[in-house]
């Protein structure tokens, strides 16, 4: 059991207006559910923060957003710098991450336990499943298979994995776009690949896909299963708003079963889907093409 005192919620972002998921709302239901716990609110020096009810107030100047060749308004380096300046004043044992439009519905995460190892962190950290990637779904479903791709929209754990996971320097557009790698890599997938890159265990961002590539997408996952736990709202006891649940493939995120599952047979799911599926897909799409060509 962990006690409200001993957690920090970096709440952080924008000062939100919406009606339903207003930051006035997101912090008073934090006061109400976890009781002693600290608030630290990391946002912009252009927002107005009067009347909302925090403990610990960081303001800093936000980044310009970057022009990457999928999003004219990439925003990673106005989440790294928020997040990391939010996760520096934390003083508790352990820290939740989370936006200032995520409303607090219950004090489950008082239940949750840290006893089992990681390999990137001291503990797993929590991660909510909106957008945490399952590139196999994704790949069947989408023809995309992002790896590497856990959630940034929430994360609980012990307070130095959690500031370790946001430990990553500024994005570059060039980095972003990846030019001479696979496919671009997206804010998500930049978190994790320069962390990964700065333990050793990757070299660059060439391999952002599923594209088969099985030695990089069981690596993906066996990350995933060493270092992650995945959580959906009602589990983690927040609402979030309906905007990012409809997000883009919404239907190829990881579910808890689906990671547990995984780590049984990992490596074969990989070969089979790098290798023998696009076989399948192809022969398929040949005799698709073949009776369309009769029909006409």
């Amino acid at each position: 059991m962990i006690h409200p005192q001993d957690i920090s919620f970096v709440v952080q972002g924008p000062i939100v207006h919406e009606e339903s998921f207003n930051t006035l709302l997101v912090l008073k239901s934090i006061r109400k559910h976890y009781k002693g716990a600290t608030i630290i609110l990391s946002t912009w020096d252009t927002e107005n923060t009067n009347e909302l009810d925090y403990d610990l107030l960081v303001k800093q100047q936000a980044p310009e957003v970057l022009n990457t060749v999928y999003s004219e308004q990439c925003n990673v380096n106005r989440l790294i710098v928020s997040s990391q300046h939010g996760l520096e004043k934390v003083k508790t044992p352990y820290a939740v991450k989370t936006r200032t439009d995520i409303v607090f519905t219950s004090s489950y995460l008082c239940g949750f336990q840290f006893d089992d190892k990681a390999v990137l962190f001291e503990s797993k950290i929590v991660l909510l499943n909106y957008f945490s990637r399952n590139p196999y779904k994704q790949f069947v479903k989408h023809g995309i298979g992002l790896l590497f791709h856990p959630s940034d929209i929430f994360l609980f754990g012990k307070t130095k994995a959690v500031q370790k996971f946001f430990s990553a320097e500024r994005a570059e557009t060039s980095i972003l776009n990846n030019i001479n790698g696979n496919a671009p890599i997206f804010p998500e997938q930049y978190l994790l690949m320069s962390l990964l890159i700065r333990e050793g265990l990757l070299t660059d961002y060439h391999n952002s896909r599923l594209k088969s590539n099985s030695e990089f997408t069981h690596l993906s996952e066996k990350i995933f299963i060493e270092n992650f736990k995945i959580h959906n709202p009602n589990q983690l006891g927040i609402t979030i708003p309906k905007r990012i649940i409809s997000g883009w493939h919404a239907d190829s995120i990881y579910t808890e079963n689906e990671l547990i599952k995984s780590k049984y047979f990992s490596i074969l799911k990989a070969i089979y889907y790098c290798k023998i599926y696009p076989i399948f897909v192809k022969i398929k799409k040949l005799a698709n093409d073949k009776n369309q060509s009769r029909i006409v």
